[in-house]
């Protein structure tokens, strides 16, 4: 992939409100130079947490760092509270480096079939929110709990969301769960924004998540997860990719997604400032 073509598509930022993010009067001292040290900083939240899992997620974000990408297959229990827990660390990460005004912008998409599920709760566990072998599961269970906090965290503190789903994708959602999420649309007008693409489905390999974050340095990386909704876990291949927005693995991931939504209603012409 051309690199200019990677360098056009992180204009998206400008559409959403990117000159909005919190920016330092003053630009603080950054300490984050490279993918490990980023890394280690989502870690340091990882060992917030005690237990086997936590374990588990150091595991993984040790691999990702030696690696731009890190493919598992196994069981939706297995798996799930491994990526999760990952995703909720970075997720943390971000919200502090948001804070502390080390990124400057920060874009996240959730790519799934129906509207993510974060955005679909204030933390209950409404009907039809999960599936019922994950209402018994109490790893699996606490994935969803903690992350709404999360990402009102990050809007709160200026990331942009996009949650992107096929046309059809509200009917999978409850009244109950839809009015969660058109509330926040409402409260957060220029952050968070609903997507729906002109397709019946989302291609298994391209459900998940993907972040795009910028630094005060000027650095990006992109974070993006091959992951499954929790009202349908999948025993299946699970996938995580993290680095410099240039590195091979990432840019093609990154392609892929982009592609995606562009062919389906989310043209490329929003990405032009």
């Amino acid at each position: 992939m051309k690199i200019n073509k990677i360098l056009m598509i992180i204009s998206i930022v400008s559409l959403i409100g990117g000159s909005n993010f919190l920016i330092a009067q003053e630009e603080p001292p950054i300490h984050i130079v490279d993918s490990r040290s980023i890394i280690e900083t989502v870690k340091s939240f990882t060992n917030i947490g005690k237990g086997p899992v936590q374990t588990e997620v150091c595991s993984l974000l040790d691999e990702l760092a030696l690696s731009s990408v890190v493919i598992r297959e196994g069981t939706d229990a297995d798996q799930r509270p491994v990526f999760v827990n990952a995703q909720s660390d970075f997720e943390r990460a971000i919200v502090y480096w948001l804070q502390s005004q080390q990124v400057v912008k920060a874009v996240c998409m959730i790519h799934t079939p129906a509207p993510a599920t974060p955005l679909c709760t204030n933390g209950e566990i409404s009907t039809g929110l999960v599936d019922p072998a994950i209402l018994n599961d109490p790893e699996r269970l606490l994935t969803v709990k903690k992350r709404p906090d999360i990402i009102r965290d990050y809007l709160q503190e200026g990331g942009r969301l996009l949650t992107i789903y096929p046309k059809e994708g509200r009917v999978l959602r409850s009244p109950e769960q839809l009015a969660i999420l058109d509330g926040l649309v409402k409260n957060y007008p220029d952050r968070l924004q609903t997507i729906e693409l002109d397709c019946s489905s989302i291609p298994h390999d391209l459900i998940g998540a993907t972040y795009i974050i910028t630094f005060s340095n000027s650095k990006t990386y992109v974070l993006s997860l091959r992951s499954y909704q929790a009202n349908s876990p999948t025993n299946d291949r699970w996938a995580i990719w993290f680095g410099s927005i240039t590195e091979p693995a990432v840019a093609n991931r990154l392609d892929a997604v982009l592609s995606f939504i562009n062919d389906h209603g989310f043209h490329e012409t929003m990405y032009t400032p």
